[in-house]
């Protein structure tokens, strides 16, 4: 009889064993396995001379046609050099179905911007520079923060997944540094409605060296349908949804990248 009862206990353990897995529920992600990723990744700010390919893309959804379209895009390569402090990119911008090609090189604290056979200079600040998209590669959230970890196989080396709540939203959208009300035309935003989905990020990862990041996540926004002045106003018929994705790919570190510098008549 005791043995009977034991074996139906061993059971309904094994039972509400599989039926977690079948949820779907997990435990907290595992710190070792963060901190491994975690020292990958910063390890990847360490490297003073690299090049590498990006992109950047936000999209929008008719909540109520399901109908989306682009609202911008960039893709494109960067070569820098944090200790010299020089960098060159090369990119192509998508606005709203316009399109544009441009390059812009870096030296001595002044950029210049090439597109259309037209030049601009601007100052600016080497760490407001190395510090911003796409030089900054997205930070790895805190694992506090995390709701999932998972780490699996992927050739020769290992792809990670990160999940975590919206509270990171804001500061991608920092290092990204878009403004989303600008490039969606929306002059009157209502900031208070916006609201972020959870950021995945996915993280390839080669021995030591992080070799790829995707990041994701949606956003809404709202604009002030029928404001008028000294009244208040704001509806949800103004109301975007967005999905803003980013991919950085490293595809060299070390003095064999090559840097190229504006020469007048490039």
């Amino acid at each position: 009889m005791i043995r009977r009862k034991a074996l139906r206990f061993a059971f309904r353990l094994s039972v509400l064993a599989l039926a977690a897995t079948v949820c779907g529920c997990s435990a907290r992600p595992d710190a070792q396995a963060y901190a491994e990723l975690a020292g990958i990744r910063e390890s990847a700010d360490e490297v003073t001379r690299g090049a590498l390919e990006f992109s950047m893309e936000a999209s929008f959804r008719d909540p109520e046609t399901g109908e989306s379209g682009l609202l911008y895009a960039v893709d494109g390569e960067a070569k820098y050099d944090t200790v010299r402090k020089n960098a060159y990119q090369r990119f192509r911008m998508t606005r709203l179905g316009a399109t544009a090609d441009a390059e812009e090189y870096y030296a001595d604290g002044v950029r210049t911007h090439v597109e259309k056979e037209e030049v601009t200079t601007s100052s600016v600040d080497p760490d407001a520079l190395f510090g911003a998209f796409p030089y900054r590669l997205p930070p790895l959230p805190a694992l506090s923060s995390l709701e999932e970890l998972e780490r699996e196989e992927n050739g020769t080396g290992l792809l990670w997944t990160t999940v975590c709540g919206s509270g990171q939203a804001e500061l991608l959208g920092d290092v990204w540094g878009l403004d989303l009300y600008a490039l969606a035309g929306i002059s009157l935003p209502d900031r208070e409605k916006e609201s972020y989905g959870d950021v995945t990020c996915t993280w390839v990862t080669d021995g030591d060296s992080l070799k790829s990041v995707y990041v994701r996540l949606d956003v809404t926004i709202y604009e002030q349908s029928g404001y008028t002045p000294g009244y208040g106003g704001g509806s949800d018929d103004g109301r975007l949804d967005l999905t803003v994705q980013t991919r950085f790919s490293v595809t060299g570190t070390g003095e064999t990248v090559e840097i190229p510098v504006y020469e007048a008549g490039d």
